[in-house]
């Protein structure tokens, strides 16, 4: 026996993507599929059964296939119809047999031919019997299972840039990955979306302790994480912009890629949910909450808040909280058993990848109640931030935390979230777009704050009374403890620019509104600068600045200016610039300011044609063609820059003259000030019709990673237009969110 799957039958399963280059088929469960079984003797269809088993042991809960000849379409050559429930467990089945025997006897009889290449079966959401997955639209479909690319966003909330990455969910690399983590599966439980989601994401990861023994995870994992900052140009994480790309070092290597931070564990994970059907979008949440204290009331449910606290100069003195510049993770789109929790679901893929699935209606809804860790994203997304000024000993250091310190004063209360979560979506062009969805997370006008019970009159942390006496403010309070203090809108930070282009001065104002002050008083104004990570870790204090500033007329304006001296150094790479104002007036008023700027690269640009014409591909295989893209830097620094290094992406069209699995170039160069680089190359024209991109990407010391883009469109090959199939784009964009919620993308 032979059997290969018919034509039309992936079309009609919607797998007719996927590159499956070693050999096998891909189906959804719950849809019948055709296949053609070429026997060796004429086979009567209605006397005669075909029989599909996979012959793994039993406790491998093999799927149940049901078969039935439909006719004979050739001598020995016939059409059979296959079908599994929909119920049926997912799987990379690799031990199916085919047999035929009577009608009605036993299933054992008759020789068993085994089917030499693998069955990938796959979660179905464009059937409603497949309840849990199902995606109501075809528009989201398209978006979150069946396209390859997605903006990924990173930087800060007043600079944030994009950069288009490559999750590939097609290539069969990507369907056995996903599937050698499923290896680790409970069988009994592998029909189970949230126990298959939760495996992939619990396992996809793995981190290291300082000595190299594993501290999460397993050896087994695809992607190894680190957050330090020993990186170089072979396992950088800003480096990677393709998830095959770390799907198949994994597989050379046969160890965890080397490395990722979230948003590439959150990539990761996109491809591989995707890949086995179910819908998966990648988002990124700016000035998100991390390691928060564990604070808990006498319910033990988080108290979503974040406190920072501030002396006078503006230094941060302690933090209770983690408040990184941005976190990526991803949702994925399931129905619940309560339906008004059923759809986009939060799922951290970062080490441990405990988190989640958790339904956004909940977040938003701040119901505690729900499972799958619905407080964690809370605390994420929603906590509220409360900035304190105190008064420590002359010889505290940050490692005391608040010992030898007095709480003062409550300088700010911010129960409004997060203010931008960004994720991606395609226009009917092919263009990649950014989608605002913040408010599916957040209503601003809830706190998400529980108050500790009334009778506890210290601030707490791990059950550790800091200072006695200092009364815990109630969620409500906007004002003192001891002193007022000016409203929010009274002082202002601003900036020339959120993004300061390497080698810039970091010019702007401090603005205050003399209106809550007495006329003729003074203000002690502090503004200090620091530079961090974007997990919010200080690297250094840059600046402070002290001013006794009069109080007259409707507004005074400080400027401020800091030479780029303070903040260039050799690792810029996702380094930031915190502003903090603090001050206190004559008359008791306080102020208190703070925002972050971003450090940009200065630009990279990348020339490639905007339209192309396919070619045939017998033509491609006798005398391809290509097209040029070029990338380019000039060093607009005052000192020369060795190594830097412009590297070319592309992901699905082949470099000219190089091995086919080659999807980057990349040349170094040593530049002086003010010289510029070319790195070019020669690209094959693809065989069909779609909307491609080319990737420039740039590196090097005092040179923050940044990445340009070129999208390319495709027609079909001039001799075969008359009969090319018409090129199915999506017609609209469901904006699940606000009318405004789809804007295009910024890149740096």
């Amino acid at each position: 026996l032979n059997v290969t799957l018919a034509p039309g039958a992936a079309e009609a399963h919607h797998t007719d993507h996927f590159d499956l280059v070693q050999g096998g088929a891909a189906v959804r469960r719950g849809q019948a599929f055709d296949v053609i079984v070429t026997a060796n003797e004429t086979v009567h269809a209605k006397k005669m059964d075909v029989v599909f088993v996979n012959s793994a042991p039993a406790e491998f809960n093999n799927p149940q296939f049901s078969a039935r000849i439909k006719h004979s379409i050739g001598q020995h050559i016939y059409l059979v119809e296959v079908t599994t429930p929909v119920e049926s467990p997912i799987g990379k089945y690799q031990d199916i047999t085919v047999s035929i025997r009577d009608k009605g006897g036993d299933k054992a009889s008759g020789e068993a031919f085994a089917v030499a290449d693998p069955l990938y079966l796959l979660f179905n959401p464009w059937i409603k019997e497949d309840a849990v997955v199902y995606l109501p639209t075809e528009e989201l479909r398209q978006e979150h299972v069946i396209n390859e690319y997605g903006n990924v966003y990173g930087g800060s909330l007043g600079s944030y840039e994009t950069t288009k990455w490559y999750y590939g969910q097609s290539n069969q690399v990507a369907l056995d990955a996903a599937f050698f983590l499923l290896e680790k599966v409970d069988r009994a439980r592998a029909a189970d979306v949230i126990h298959v989601v939760q495996t992939i994401a619990r396992n996809q990861g793995m981190m290291r302790k300082a000595d190299g023994s594993v501290l999460v995870g397993t050896e087994e994992a695809i992607l190894e994480g680190n957050w330090g900052d020993s990186f170089d140009d072979t396992n950088n994480p800003d480096l990677w912009t393709s998830v095959i790309d770390i799907i198949n070092r994994w597989r050379e290597t046969g160890r965890p890629t080397q490395y990722g931070q979230c948003w590439v564990f959150a990539a990761l994970q996109n491809t591989l949910m995707r890949s086995i059907g179910v819908g998966s979008r990648q988002l990124t949440a700016f000035g998100a909450w991390m390691d928060l204290s564990s604070r808990r009331d006498k319910h033990h449910k988080l108290h979503h808040v974040a406190d920072d606290y501030y002396d006078i100069t503006g230094k941060r003195v302690h933090s209770e909280s983690q408040a990184w510049n941005y976190h990526s993770w991803n949702d994925i789109w399931i129905k619940r058993d309560d339906d008004k929790l059923s759809g986009w679901q939060s799922l951290d893929g970062t080490p441990p990848g405990k988190i989640g699935p958790a339904p956004l209606r909940a977040i938003h809804d701040l119901t505690e109640q729900n499972p799958f860790n619905v407080s964690d994203v809370i605390s994420t997304v929603h906590s509220t931030s409360r900035s304190f000024l105190v008064k420590c000993a002359a010889n505290h250091t940050k490692a005391d935390h608040l010992n030898h310190c007095e709480v003062e004063n409550l300088l700010a209360y911010d129960h409004t979230g997060l203010h931008l979560i960004l994720s991606s979506a395609t226009a009917p062009n092919g263009a990649l777009l950014q989608r605002n969805i913040t408010s599916e997370f957040i209503d601003p006008e809830m706190d998400a704050f529980i108050p500790f019970d009334p009778e506890m009159d210290a601030i707490v942390q791990h059950g550790r009374h800091l200072r006695a006496g200092a009364a815990l403010p109630q969620p409500t309070a906007h004002r003192l403890l001891r002193d007022p203090v000016a409203p929010a809108d009274a002082v202002s930070i601003v900036p020339n620019s959120y993004g300061v282009i390497v080698g810039a001065a970091i010019d702007g104002v401090v603005e205050l509104d003399t209106s809550v002050f007495q006329d003729g008083e003074h203000v002690n104004v502090n503004i200090m600068f620091t530079l961090e990570t974007y997990r919010g870790i200080e690297i250094k204090e840059m600046l402070s600045i002290s001013e006794r500033v009069l109080i007259k007329g409707s507004k005074v304006i400080l400027p401020f200016s800091v030479d780029p001296s303070a903040y260039l150094q050799p690792d810029l790479g996702d380094v930031f610039v915190r502003i903090v104002v603090a001050g206190v007036s004559d008359s008791g008023v306080h102020i208190f300011a703070k925002d972050t700027l971003d450090i940009d690269s200065p630009p990279l640009s990348l020339f490639a044609p905007a339209t192309i014409v396919a070619q045939a591909a017998d033509k491609q295989a006798s005398s391809p063609e290509t097209f040029p893209a070029l990338a380019t830097f000039r060093n607009p620094l005052q000192f020369a820059l060795k190594d830097v290094c412009i590297t070319l992406h592309s992901h699905q069209l082949a470099f000219s003259n190089r091995e086919a699995n080659v999807t980057s170039v990349t040349e170094c160069k040593f530049l002086r000030p003010g010289a510029k680089m070319d790195v070019s190359a020669d690209i094959l024209l693809p065989t069909k019709a779609g909307v491609y991109y080319v990737l420039a990407s740039l590196q090097g010391e005092f040179l923050p990673f940044s990445q340009a883009h070129a999208m390319i469109s495709a027609t079909a090959p001039v001799a075969s237009l008359a009969a090319a199939p018409e090129l199915v784009t999506v017609s609209e964009i469901s904006l699940m969110g606000a009318p405004d919620a789809l804007e295009p993308s910024r890149s740096n």
